[in-house]
């Protein structure tokens, strides 16, 4: 695991917001492993993010 620390510089939250990351939900089911990809959308001025 990486830690990043606060190095007092800012960022561009909208941004980083609209970069496609892709994360891994793993769990375990009936003694066997399920893997399920998670992301979510972002609209830049939106009241609503949908998490797929």
């Amino acid at each position: 695991m990486r830690f990043i620390r606060d190095t007092g510089r800012g960022f561009d939250i909208e941004n980083f917001l609209s970069m496609p990351f892709v994360a891994h939900l793993s769990t375990l089911v009936e003694d066997s492993p399920r893997d399920s990809p998670v992301w979510f959308y972002w609209k830049k001025n939106s009241t609503t993010t949908r998490l797929f």
